[in-house]
């Protein structure tokens, strides 16, 4: 059997603050990776609409290309925005552990 020890009311706010922080990060990372998503979608779908018959009809292969590159600008800030947000999603989780790591006693001297 294990002794388990209760928290003081001190030590359970401050875990309860951790995991609330650890838990918005989290829900900043998924609204993002939402708002990514939807973006990319419809990256897709005007590229698709570019090819359709009905758009090739009534557009011109200037007008098309210009779209066309549009879009890939798009998608190349959507690809450096996302990774611009991993990386403050890394340095914002890396900050929060070492910010409460305490190191062994036989490391501190």
């Amino acid at each position: 059997m294990v002794d388990l020890v209760g928290l003081t009311k001190e030590q359970f706010n401050v875990s309860k603050e951790k995991l609330d922080k650890l838990n918005e990060v989290d829900q900043i990372k998924q609204d993002r990776e939402t708002a990514l998503n939807d973006l990319e979608s419809f990256v897709l779908n005007v590229r698709e609409k570019l090819y359709e018959e009905l758009f090739e009809k009534s557009s011109t292969e200037e007008e098309r290309e210009k779209i066309r590159e549009k879009v890939i600008t798009i998608i190349l800030i959507s690809i450096t925005l996302y990774l611009f947000f991993l990386s403050k999603i890394f340095m914002v989780k890396c900050s929060f552990y070492f910010q409460n790591f305490s190191a062994p006693n036989y490391l501190i001297g």
